[in-house]
């Protein structure tokens, strides 16, 4: 970072960062190291993401001059660059560049929140199971390659109630995401994947969703497309060329994740070159 050396400083695993009420004072960008985004609701901690070097966080509460909404954790040993609202302000105003890459960055943030309350709001359970999944690996043994053991029974009951399904539901989901290698039952216990490849199953399933809609759907479906067809015509050509080409990706990487899912065998969580 050259300039922006004397601004690092370093911080030991288990340094809590900031809590979630804080006032808001500094940003940070992870030169080394991974840092834990979490929540508390009641006694549970709900891990929001986990990052790594070249992320940043803690950009909203000076932003907006409002407390924290979230609590950082140290998890490894972690050099930071820690930048004060007057710093950032000039930062951004100097650099386009640096604008770029935050508002790009913010805009996955936002993709990704609203990926997740599509699966909470989803009707099928899977979709919600992998955000209980996402909850429980906090409180879960770690293994290697990011993956998480955790006690069958529990996942059972969690699922079962969060994802209000009936104990009848809940092993076609559980068998579901057996077969794309989210998790993998190993006697009483179940070994969850790590979070890259739930991301990629969530995504999935989004996507799944928008390019095959269930039978009861069709209806719905086919009116939006009508909407979208009127909306395309007032369009202008550049617009619609971009149009498609975003649609044209947005299968595209549906098709890949459909061949890589499908491929996998019910042997366990992550891919089959990665699996335990």
């Amino acid at each position: 970072m050259g300039t922006l050396e004397h601004l690092c400083r370093e911080h030991p695993e288990g340094d809590l960062l900031f809590e979630e009420g804080d006032v808001g004072k500094k940003m940070f960008v992870i030169q080394s190291g991974q840092v834990q985004i979490f929540r508390t609701v009641g006694k549970d901690r709900i891990v929001l993401a986990h990052l790594g070097p070249g992320e940043f966080f803690g950009e909203m509460a000076i932003l907006e001059g409002l407390p924290r909404s979230a609590s950082a954790l140290v998890v490894e040993p972690t050099k930071l660059i820690e930048v004060d609202s007057r710093m950032f302000e000039e930062m951004i105003s100097e650099n386009a560049e640096i604008a770029i890459r935050i508002m790009r960055k913010l805009a996955g943030r936002v993709r990704e929140l609203d990926l997740r309350l599509q699966n909470l709001l989803s009707e099928g359970g899977v979709g919600r199971a992998i955000e209980v999944l996402r909850q429980m690996a906090a409180k879960g043994s770690p293994e290697s390659g990011g993956r998480v053991r955790l006690a069958a029974s529990a996942v059972h009951i969690a699922i079962t109630a969060q994802c209000n399904l009936s104990p009848a539901e809940v092993e076609p989901v559980l068998e579901q995401l057996r077969r794309s290698g989210c998790i993998r039952t190993e006697g009483i216990e179940i070994v969850v994947a790590d979070e890259v490849h739930l991301e990629r199953f969530a995504v999935y399933l989004d996507l799944k969703r928008k390019f095959e809609p269930a039978q009861s759907e069709l209806s719905d479906t086919a009116r939006r497309r009508m909407d979208r067809l009127i909306r395309a015509l007032e369009l202008e050509e550049d617009d619609l060329h971009f149009n498609r080409t975003v649609l044209a990706e947005q299968y595209q990487r549906y098709l890949d994740l459909k061949g890589d899912f499908e491929a996998l065998p019910a042997a366990g969580p992550g891919t089959p070159s990665d699996a335990p």
